[in-house]
């Protein structure tokens, strides 16, 4: 019985793959909004699955939503 490796090494690097990057769309049940708060005068952006924050909440001045 015989066996046959590869004759020449190849480099890991020069594989052939392409190492990029996947941008997948924001699932509908991800809720994401923002609400002007009067008494802080503060926007507050809030993402949410089925009325739970998943991320902890962005408070922006006027001035910050504005130039967002």
């Amino acid at each position: 019985m015989n066996l046959w490796a590869q004759e020449t090494p190849q480099d890991s690097v020069k594989t052939g793959a392409v190492i990029g990057s996947v941008k997948l769309k924001e699932p509908s049940s991800i809720v994401t909004k923002y609400e002007y708060d009067p008494i802080l005068d503060k926007y507050i952006y809030t993402e949410q699955v089925s009325g739970f924050d998943i991320q902890y909440p962005l408070i922006l001045s006027p001035e910050e939503y504005q130039k967002l």
